[in-house]
């Protein structure tokens, strides 16, 4: 008869609840800073590729206008948009990147600016 202590025993990593915390803030914080450094990037080159800079008689205007990490992995995009005949509106919009990957997410709304 074999006893508790002759079976194999499981390995188990011994840490604690506030090691695993910290590891995952401060994962958090470097996501947050490589979204700020490559995503902000990618997604710009994205949003210049599915949308073109619109051309207003002879000029070719760029259309974004402000762009930020808000979060990791979720970049924000002020772009603009209009005709001739209709004025131009600021549009926010927010897009999730993951390493490469752009995806439009599906919140949106306008910006309202301080001058009329």
């Amino acid at each position: 008869m074999t006893s508790q202590h002759d079976k194999a025993k499981r390995w188990r990593p011994r840490f604690s609840v506030r090691t695993l915390v910290a590891t995952l803030v401060c994962l958090f914080f470097g996501c947050w800073l490589l979204t700020a450094r490559s995503g902000m990037k990618d997604v710009v080159a994205h949003v210049k590729a599915v949308s073109p800079p619109l051309q207003v008689y002879d000029r070719i205007l760029e259309t974004i206008e402000n762009q930020s990490a808000v979060l990791p992995f979720v970049v924000l995009v002020d772009q603009w948009h209009g005709t001739s005949a209709e004025p131009f509106k600021t549009q926010r919009r927010y897009y999730f990147w993951f390493f490469g990957y752009v995806a439009k997410l599906p919140y949106e709304g306008e910006v309202e600016h301080g001058f009329r």
